[in-house]
């Protein structure tokens, strides 16, 4: 990738909700575009969804369950394919667990060529039961190589 020029190299930030984006990567997002990398933004619509597109980010809304909800969850999984394939990504970065299960598969099918998670918004906190916390963190290591 080193003699793309970097508005060539497509990159897709991938949560399940949007105030993962206002609060916690919009920054990141921010710099990533300065530097002039092709964003675009995937997550559920949300309240601060509309600022995205407004401060020059490509935003595409699948909706994404907090929950385990695995009718929708397939029909998030075929909405990220599509829309992978239809893009052509170089990188999908996903974040949050459920948008890190569903967005990693959904790139890696669509073949996208570097596929990048980071591992936050856990639910694994003390009040979550241990058999739950395990389930969760395996389903987080497991598709580290996706």
């Amino acid at each position: 990738m080193k003699n793309i020029p970097l508005d060539q190299i497509k990159i897709c930030h991938v949560t399940t909700v949007d105030i993962t984006v206002k609060f916690i990567i919009l920054n990141f997002l921010r710099f990533l575009q300065k530097e002039n990398y092709n964003i675009s933004i995937v997550c559920s619509l949300g309240r601060w969804s509309h600022l995205f597109e407004k401060q020059g980010f490509s935003f595409h809304n699948i909706k994404m369950t907090r929950k385990i909800t695995p009718i929708r969850d397939l029909i998030s999984l075929i909405k990220l394919f599509l829309y992978f394939k239809k893009e052509k990504f170089t990188i999908v970065h996903t974040y949050t667990p459920k948008a890190g299960i569903l967005g990693r598969i959904a790139a890696r099918i669509a073949g996208t060529p570097i596929v990048i998670h980071t591992s936050f918004g856990f639910y694994t906190g003390s009040e979550v039961f241990l058999v739950k916390k395990k389930l969760i963190l395996f389903s987080e290591n497991s598709f580290l190589f996706l």
